[in-house]
């Protein structure tokens, strides 16, 4: 037990080892507690479009006894020495400060950040222009298909104000956290030094040189490279969890193991950024419409990333934040979109879904939610309502009109919203509906929904449970790598926020115990649990923690969309 001190908002709490997640803003990041607990704990770095894992933990002595948090860097307490650490924006570096000089050790475990092989790793450590210097090289062996080839080579250069210990043997790990989500739990570490001093700098590059260069120009200016401290609201501090996410290239899905751009992921979770930065996320993926007129996430097929894009960009146009030539732009693929959809997967006048497809996309026991969600033909319905914006043409209108009606038919039996056409299962997708489409029911046939859909989902520690709580398949708990709990069951904070969004625009007085208790959870979960100062993925159905990803971008979004919506109010 610690006690952790959000310094940005002057508020305490003691927590059982608490964790953190610190970034460079650029693609790196440092995963860590009191205790190395996962495989993804460490330091990572990202190097050539690529991301490797590179410090596995730094171990001082003595237990922390407090932790003093601020955006962008955490101060240790232990006894009466005080420790901070923080990475400087866009270095591939970690800096790590003491009151007084102590004995730090290095433990390594060089890879890449998806691979887990054990075998074919290769450490040496030399001294060189007043740093050590570690090479890592990764070869294959007879279990590869091919023997004797180097993968890849890393270096990580370390100054100090002190001295350097070279040590060089094996330590096996099992992981806590990675063992409870039934995942890969023991590897085996490098205890590669460790260093005595009270300031030292580790930074990692593909070449020696890069990596000396680097550690020489933070060493030198690190107390001009630390973030400045400063007091923030909550809602700056979720601002500030969104923004750790974010890359030179686009926004991670989440750390520490979503470390991967999402279609559906940045696009949903794009309102959070800034207007420059939402017009570059959204536009480049705008260009990657395909034939088919969606967007693959990484590969996969995802029947609604596309819906969400032309959703967000219609946000843009009506806070008139597009040029003439870019509303050309959207127009004009928004009808392509629109067009090769209807070609590829229109049925019967809805969008059809394939398994998994949709953003619940795992299945267990069930059809990965194959057929017709509802909230892809709600967003689809938003598209058309978009083009017929910006083009005014009655045919667009009558295409609007008639699937509208169509989806109506399918899904609304006067109580409640159909989770696919046909299929009434009650699960939260009828949220994402009335936020993406609201004029599919008219405000009361809303509020009717939602008070025959809240008993069976509603979780009083203040979630949504994901499918409903009297289905054969609910789960109550967490249930980590095997997919059972996932989306049958867990409770995903970013729908939970779109949710009460929904609401208090709906009715924020009759929802108003429903809405704050979701807002109440979501801040919990940013200030206190999981990473202190991120919002998680999900939670047990069962009562609130942080499971999943741990700072996941979607849900930091919502939270900021729900506490300006709140605040708006």
């Amino acid at each position: 037990m610690a006690t952790v001190n959000n310094k940005c908002l002057g508020l305490s709490k003691d927590i059982d080892n608490p964790g953190f997640i610190l970034t460079n803003r650029a693609g790196s990041f440092f995963s860590f507690s009191s205790n190395p607990e996962s495989k993804y704990h460490g330091y990572f770095a990202s190097l050539g479009n690529r991301l490797y894992k590179v410090i596995e933990s730094l171990q001082a002595a003595d237990v922390p006894q407090q932790f003093d948090y601020y955006p962008g860097r955490v101060a240790i307490i232990r006894g009466s020495r005080s420790e901070s650490v923080f990475l400087p924006h866009y270095y591939n570096s970690l800096c790590y400060v003491l009151s007084k000089s102590a004995d730090v050790d290095v433990f390594l475990d060089c890879m890449l950040a998806s691979d887990f092989r054990e075998w074919g790793r290769y450490y040496n450590a030399h001294f060189k222009d007043n740093a050590l210097v570690v090479e890592f090289v990764k070869k294959t062996d007879g279990r590869d298909s091919a023997a004797g080839l180097d993968e890849f080579k890393l270096y990580l250069a370390v100054r100090s104000d002190g001295a350097c210990n070279k040590l060089g043997h094996w330590v096996k790990r099992d992981y806590r956290l990675d063992r409870q989500r039934g995942s890969l739990s023991e590897r085996y570490v490098y205890r590669a030094f460790s260093v005595h001093a009270s300031k030292m700098v580790f930074s990692a590059a593909l070449s020696e040189d890069a990596a000396l260069s680097e550690s020489e120009y933070v060493f030198s200016h690190m107390h001009g490279l630390q973030e400045k401290s400063r007091k923030s609201s909550v809602l700056e501090l979720a601002k500030s969890s969104y923004d750790a996410l974010v890359t030179a290239e686009d926004v991670y899905a989440g750390l520490p193991w979503f470390y991967q751009y999402w279609s559906r992921d940045s696009v949903i979770s794009s309102s959070a950024a800034g207007m420059l930065l939402r017009k570059r996320l959204l536009f480049r993926y705008l260009g990657r419409i395909g034939r088919d007129g969606r967007i693959a996430s990484i590969g996969i097929g995802s029947s609604d990333s596309v819906g969400w894009l032309f959703f967000r960009l219609r946000q843009l146009y009506e806070a008139k934040a597009l040029t003439g030539s870019e509303i050309l732009e959207v127009k004009a693929a928004l009808k392509n979109s629109l067009g090769r959809q209807q070609e590829f997967y229109g049925r019967s006048g809805l969008i059809f879904s394939s398994k998994n497809e949709s953003w619940m996309d795992t299945d267990f026991g069930d059809n990965g939610r194959e057929g017709f969600p509802v909230e892809v033909q709600a967003l689809t319905l938003a598209s058309l309502n978009f083009l017929w914006l910006l083009s005014k043409k009655q045919s667009v209108r009558n295409q609007e009109s008639a699937m509208a009606d169509k989806a109506r038919a399918g899904f609304w039996n006067r109580k409640y919203l159909a989770d696919l056409a046909f299929d009434f299962t009650i699960r939260p997708n009828v949220f994402i509906a009335a936020y993406a489409y609201p004029k599919l029911l008219s405000k009361k046939e809303w509020e009717t929904c939602f008070d025959n859909v809240l008993p069976h989902l509603w979780l009083d520690w203040g979630g949504l449970a994901s499918i409903d709580k009297a289905h054969p398949l609910f789960q109550e708990n967490y249930t980590g790598e095997n997919s059972k709990s996932y989306h049958r069951g867990d409770s995903w904070y970013w729908i939970n926020n779109l949710a009460a969004v929904v609401m208090a625009r709906l009715n924020r007085k009759k929802y108003g115990y429903y809405i704050k208790k979701i807002k109440d959870a979501s801040v919990n979960d940013l200030l206190w649990l999981g990473a202190v100062g991120c919002c998680s993925e999900l939670s047990s159905a069962s009562q609130q923690k942080a499971e999943g990803c741990l700072s996941q971008a979607w849900s930091c979004s919502t939270l900021i969309e729900l506490l300006q919506e709140l605040k708006s109010g």
